[in-house]
């Protein structure tokens, strides 16, 4: 895929990680559109709405405390919408376990609400 240049769009993929990093849900799920829809790489194979996306995410940030690593995307812009592919790493610390990290890779399409980016959809696995 192409990359497109899009600075609004980069710092909110940045903040996005940066927040999910830190585990801020409200900041995690207010970067989603109200109807979004997320099929996770772990947990529930459809998450889809803010308040499905907020329980989602606090459980996820709690039981798991996942940090993202080694990250890398692409993107195309096309008007009001873009797609991004990206890769990953990903730690799991579960709570009384050790920690194990797993590769892993996203599609998602975002949309302009109001003049700001936000995921619409997005789907997540871990590749190995």
């Amino acid at each position: 895929m192409a990359r497109s240049n899009d600075p609004e769009l980069e710092k909110v993929v940045y903040d996005y990680l940066d927040a999910f990093n830190a585990g801020k849900v409200d900041e995690v799920v207010n970067a989603y559109t109200e109807d979004a829809v997320n099929s996770p790489p772990i947990g529930p194979a459809r998450v889809k709405g803010h308040r499905k996306l907020r329980q989602y995410f606090r459980q996820t940030f709690e039981l798991n405390a996942p940090q993202i690593s080694d990250y890398e995307f692409d993107y195309e812009v096309l008007g009001d919408h873009a797609v991004i592919h990206e890769s990953w790493r990903v730690t799991f610390n579960p709570l009384g376990k050790a920690a194990h990290t797993h590769p892993g890779q996203a599609i998602w399409m975002a949309r302009k609400v109001e003049g700001q980016w936000k995921t619409h959809w997005l789907m997540g696995k871990l590749v190995g």
